[in-house]
């Protein structure tokens, strides 16, 4: 989300106001998130809506959410790669649905991967020099 690549790149490189066009909504990085949801299994049909893209309504309007990919795990659990970070998207789609999300954790962020155990939740670590030219290529600055 917007978020998290401003607080990478300002970490990375700093803050000018001329930059702001490059993390809200022109740089697309590839987020994995691991949902903890309550309802029924994903069925076949919903899971390829979700890899087409689809309209949704839950705000009073339409708005186009773009393809995803929904990985289920079992009843319970599921993976959703995005590549954009409309607010609250996950948690939309997954309404959309009749599902739940009773937790959230985003694991991985432009292929930089984020522990799952919640040991270190919330915790800083520096990246490795893998991880930051992963970001950098990700994000055209390579």
């Amino acid at each position: 989300d917007s978020a998290t690549w401003f607080m990478l790149k300002k970490t990375m490189f700093g803050y000018s106001k001329t930059d702001k066009l490059g993390f809200f909504g022109e740089t697309f990085l590839v987020k994995i998130y691991l949902a903890t949801y309550r309802g029924l299994a994903w069925t076949d049909e919903e899971i390829a809506v979700v890899a087409s893209g689809f309209t949704i309504r839950d705000k009073g309007y339409a708005e186009e959410i773009s393809p995803a990919e929904l990985k289920t795990i079992d009843q319970e659990h599921a993976y959703l790669t995005l590549r954009e970070g409309k607010t609250h998207e996950v948690r939309r789609i997954f309404a959309h649905f009749n599902k739940e999300v009773l937790e959230l954790r985003r694991i991985e962020l432009a292929g930089v991967k984020v522990t799952e155990g919640t040991d270190n939740c919330g915790s800083f670590r520096e990246l490795t020099e893998d991880e930051l030219n992963l970001l950098l290529k990700a994000t055209g600055m390579a």
